[in-house]
């Protein structure tokens, strides 16, 4: 199996949907950053895609960070989080 694109929406209650997403590259790819960059949130994102978030000691949503369930910082405010979803696209070994 291959991650092919991590993506996050998180709808805020400013009506405003904010987020990311994350192409993998062939290969070995890197996360580095900052801290308090979002790459704990990436990872924890990641792993709750894959149904595997009892390897880190949660079950369910319990595992997604604080930033996609409660608020996080867009510049000089706060936003506060209304939903979020995490999409993952994998490729297998027949390249679908």
């Amino acid at each position: 199996m291959k991650f092919r694109i991590l993506r996050v929406e998180i709808l805020a209650t400013d009506g405003q949907t904010y987020g990311y997403e994350i192409k993998f590259s062939e290969g070995l790819n890197i996360i580095r950053g900052d801290n308090s960059s979002g790459k704990s949130t990436f990872v924890n994102s990641l792993i709750y895609s894959l149904g595997m978030e009892e390897i880190i000691g949660s079950k369910g949503a319990s595992s997604l960070p604080y930033a996609l369930k409660k608020e996080f910082e867009c510049g000089d405010r706060i936003v506060k989080v209304v939903n979020s979803i995490v999409y993952i696209e994998v490729e297998n070994k027949n390249k679908k």
